[in-house]
């Protein structure tokens, strides 16, 4: 049928694009890794070191034992972190397996996650996350490890940090992105929740040796939730710095408005960026259905590029684009509105959701997340690339995005978390797929490398 054909044609082009040096296939998957089988496993975040090596933070799933009858009763998360060799093989060098786990690193029995990672100027592995306390909610959680994979107990004597109650609800506070500056300080952005639940925007920062700096803010973290007039809070999802060390965050207010903000380096709403220190966008779509950006970055002249979702008329989402000033103005050379959104790559004309962007060497901008299919609840990993103003550049697998399902057909999903590229342009993304058919309810990790 014509949907069979177009989907073979998708197929060889997207295999042509596909990277067959990374493991003979273009990807590679990992899963089970708590020995957990039908588990679900993901990877939330990549980074690259000094020799190419990829290394991805995530969680693994496994089940508590402790319960003779049922030993599967009690499901929990561990944070993990792999790491490859740059042909895809595990790098069994760290830790001796490829890959380290870790949970419990604020007391509870389990759901640690790593969401963010980033290597320092001496190589060592930041990650962090949320870990469960023993009140069963959810702290933020900050893990340093040596290269070797072992804990770096230099850092606040344990090789992590937890915080919580920033926002003073004592609730659930978690991170959600990570950077490092130019003095080795650890910025994290995330959410901490306040009274009667209501999420704020919180940025963090510590010191080298794990400490909270007290520079900042006086505290060591700040929070903010008033960018909205709405009771629903705000939420940090990405974090980056600018040439002189401003942190600029972006994320949502009120759970439906583009909100950026950005803070002097002492922790201080910066008034130079749109007289408040925070923007907020609504009408990327041309109507007022809210969105939100899940990731960031700048471009050598300061520019904010941001991926992310905004709403459509027919209720869906769509892949959305911005770019601003660095005052915070929209940048209106970029497809004339400052925003681009697509729809529908994968052919199920329902929702779209940009997860992360990259820049290549070219100035163009590469978004990934993912697109549902036809087949129903039934998400395909994405990749997007538009040229410097804002139109699609055709020349990537000849419409300018492409979609992978691991598993062909079947309901199963593929959704894409992370994207940079590497020192020879290659694209890398990461997240989670179905590398088992039949599997429908278990997922394992998966790194995407293409040409």
């Amino acid at each position: 049928d014509i949907e069979t054909a177009d989907r073979n044609m998708d197929a060889a082009v997207i295999g042509d694009a596909l990277d067959f040096t990374f493991i003979g296939s273009g990807y590679v998957a990992h899963g089970d890794l708590l020995g957990a089988h039908g588990s679900n496993d993901e990877g939330n975040a990549i980074a690259l070191d000094s020799s190419g090596r990829i290394l991805v933070t995530g969680y693994g799933w496994n089940y508590h034992s402790s319960d003779v009858v049922d030993p599967f009763l009690v499901p929990y998360t561990a944070m993990v972190i792999w790491r490859f060799n740059p042909d895809g093989t595990l790098d069994k060098t760290f830790n001796n397996e490829g890959y380290v786990t870790h949970h419990g690193a604020a007391g509870g029995d389990g759901g640690d996650r790593g969401n963010a990672i980033a290597l320092d100027a001496k190589e060592r592995i930041i990650v962090a996350g949320v870990a469960e306390n023993a009140s069963g909610r959810s702290d933020l959680a900050i893990w340093r490890l040596n290269p070797d994979g072992s804990l770096d107990t230099t850092f606040d004597s344990m090789g992590y940090v937890i915080h919580d109650n920033a926002a003073g609800g004592s609730s659930w506070d978690g991170g959600g992105d990570i950077a490092i500056d130019s003095l080795g300080r650890i910025v994290v952005v995330g959410v901490s929740n306040g009274p009667n639940e209501i999420p704020y925007m919180t940025v963090w920062r510590y010191n080298d040796d794990g400490t909270p700096d007290t520079t900042f803010n006086g505290a060591g973290f700040v929070t903010h939730k008033g960018a909205e007039a709405g009771t629903r809070g705000s939420h940090g999802n990405a974090i980056a710095l600018d040439a002189s060390e401003k942190i600029v965050v972006v994320g949502d207010s009120d759970a439906r408005y583009l909100t950026i903000w950005r803070f002097n380096p002492d922790g201080t709403l910066d008034p130079a960026f749109n007289t408040t220190g925070f923007v907020i966008n609504d009408t990327a779509d041309g109507i007022n259905s809210g969105g939100s950006g899940n990731d960031l970055v700048i471009d050598a002249l300061g520019n904010m590029l941001i991926a992310g979702i905004s709403g459509n008329t027919n209720g869906n989402t769509d892949v959305t684009i911005w770019k601003f000033h660095p005052d915070g103005t929209p940048d209106t050379t970029f497809n004339g509105t400052g925003c681009v959104v697509h729809d529908n790559a994968a052919g199920g004309n329902s929702h779209d959701r940009g997860t992360a962007i990259a820049l290549d060497q070219m100035g163009r901008v590469l978004a990934t997340g993912y697109s549902f299919n036809s087949l129903g609840y039934s998400p395909d990993m994405a990749i997007w690339r538009f040229n410097a103003d804002g139109t699609l550049d055709t020349t990537f697998n000849g419409r300018g995005y492409l979609t992978h399902r691991i598993s062909g057909a079947g309901n199963y999903e593929d959704i894409a978390n992370e994207i940079i590229l590497d020192s020879s342009g290659r694209v890398l993304v990461v997240g989670k797929g179905t590398a088992v058919p039949g599997e429908e309810s278990s997922s394992d990790m998966v790194i995407w490398r293409f040409k």
